[in-house]
């Protein structure tokens, strides 16, 4: 069996989202649209996992300076910065016949570390009550429940940081 990682491509766009649809019901789907102008925008901070060349999962964020992960971030670039310090993870998922299989971490180390390398200050994250202590294992430190109401559902948000400034809040 046959893992890589690497980062997305454009042409990725139609196997993306359809891991997305795969993962996730309706009401917590990203769109199309969504994906499309991301991978166009910041691709480098898409990483994807095949398995014996079948994407089977990936983890995706957007570069910010803002410091909590908000709906807008979900729907749409505005709160992109290129250069911004924060990366906000706007999913991380396989599919559901992979799971349990050690692929969300190897994304999300990989994702870790690259973040590192390039001088990122902190990772944000969201997620359901059942995954907190998953992301715990990271490092991830508990911040509260989010504002995004995405789907109805109540979200969770976590922090990563990644270099020693004590000023975020």
């Amino acid at each position: 069996m046959e893992v890589i990682i690497r980062t997305a491509r454009v042409s990725d766009l139609e196997e993306i989202y359809s891991v997305e649809t795969s993962c996730f019901q309706k009401q917590f789907q990203i769109s199309y649209d969504y994906y499309k102008l991301a991978l166009n925008t910041y691709s480098k901070y898409f990483y994807l996992l095949f398995v014996d060349h079948i994407l089977v999962g990936f983890i995706n964020a957007m570069p910010t300076n803002k410091k909590d992960l908000t709906d807008s971030m979900l729907k749409g670039i505005s709160d992109y910065e290129k250069d911004g310090n924060n990366l906000m993870i706007i999913g991380l998922m396989v599919l559901p016949e992979y799971q349990h299989h050690g692929y969300a971490t190897r994304l999300m180390n990989r994702f870790i570390r690259v973040s590192r390398e390039e001088g990122k200050k902190r990772i944000v994250l969201t997620c359901r009550k059942e995954l907190i202590d998953f992301y715990k294992k990271f490092g991830y430190i508990y911040q509260g429940i989010s504002d995004s109401v995405l789907g109805d559902e109540v979200w969770y948000q976590l922090k990563l940081e990644l270099d020693d400034d004590d000023d975020y809040q």
